[in-house]
């Protein structure tokens, strides 16, 4: 029986590949696909099958469709309590999403998946200047499960400029939050994000850190 409590959110761009296999591993839990205007069929194979989505009027980014997912579940299912981010590329594990439900018997405000490999030296040093300053070990990890509370109280601090980093040192001093680890595999194919804008954000976020 699903969880009431709890929605998957899966962002979604161009991933029909992996998609209806990360679906049918996550059968079991609740879930919104938010399509950021996907061009591979995505938006017919979520209607064909009747999976929970919305779709992007235009193509937003990763991180705004996160943001476009937290603004429908905070509208539409007031009952939820958790609401837990998801890639649709495969490289998060459902292995690692049933210690995050085991944790939430401990009340936590913020679970952040810990990844045992990172994408880019930059996410290392983030990492190492966040955990110093806020004792978040993986800040920019795609993997987090946050209170929908949590999420509504402080919903101005969430953007697209630092990768949800503002949001985090806004809740950090007062919101329980705990470090899971997970395992991160190495990445199939070539990233989505553009590596010189995403390197320029990071640049941006080191120095948005350490202030």
């Amino acid at each position: 029986m699903k969880n009431q409590q709890s929605i998957i959110l899966i962002p979604c761009y161009n991933e029909i590949k992996n998609l209806p296999l990360i679906i049918k591993k996550l059968k079991n839990y609740n879930i919104l696909v938010v399509n950021d205007h996907s061009l591979d069929g995505t938006k017919i194979f979520l209607k064909k099958n009747k999976i929970n989505h919305v779709n992007a009027k235009k193509q937003v980014g990763q991180l705004n469709a996160i943001i476009m997912g937290f603004r429908y579940i905070i509208k539409n299912y007031k009952k939820c309590k958790y609401i837990i981010t998801f890639d649709a590329d495969g490289e998060h594990k459902v292995s690692d999403l049933k210690k995050f439900m085991n944790k939430r018997k401990f009340n936590p405000d913020i679970i952040m998946g810990v990844r045992n490999r990172k994408n880019r030296i930059m996410e290392n040093i983030i990492s190492f200047l966040f955990y110093y300053r806020y004792k978040i070990k993986d800040p920019m990890t795609g993997f987090k499960m946050i209170k929908t509370k949590i999420i509504k109280e402080n919903f101005s601090y969430l953007n697209n400029k630092h990768f949800f980093i503002d949001f985090l040192k806004e809740v950090s001093s007062r919101a329980k939050i705990l470090n899971v680890n997970i395992n991160s595999p190495k990445r199939k194919g070539s990233s989505k994000h553009g590596s010189f804008i995403t390197n320029l954000k990071m640049l941006r976020t080191i120095f948005t850190v350490s202030i």
